[in-house]
């Protein structure tokens, strides 16, 4: 049986490889203590470095997004999401 996704958590990137990894780590851990059934997506948007990789090790979601803007890399993150709130990191 699938647990239905509570929150889902939206991360634009860009060259965030030095510090995403960290970021989706904490996110996990306050899923974790607070019980709660989450995901995590990044939006790459052209990243240049190993953002996406060291991301999608980490255990989030990653979806890219061509055009460029905090904008554009949000609205492709939430047209991804699958729990029942939102938040936007």
């Amino acid at each position: 049986m699938d647990v239905a996704v509570e929150v889902s958590v939206v991360m634009p990137c860009l060259n965030e490889g030095a510090s995403i990894g960290a970021c989706i780590e904490k996110i996990k851990d306050v899923f974790s203590r607070e019980h709660i059934n989450g995901e995590i997506i990044v939006s790459d948007n052209g990243s240049t470095d190993r953002s996406r990789e060291v991301a999608h090790a980490a255990g989030a979601r990653v979806v890219s997004e061509p055009r460029k803007g905090y904008g554009a890399a949000y609205l492709r993150g939430l047209s991804e999401v699958r729990g029942s709130y939102v938040v936007i990191s």
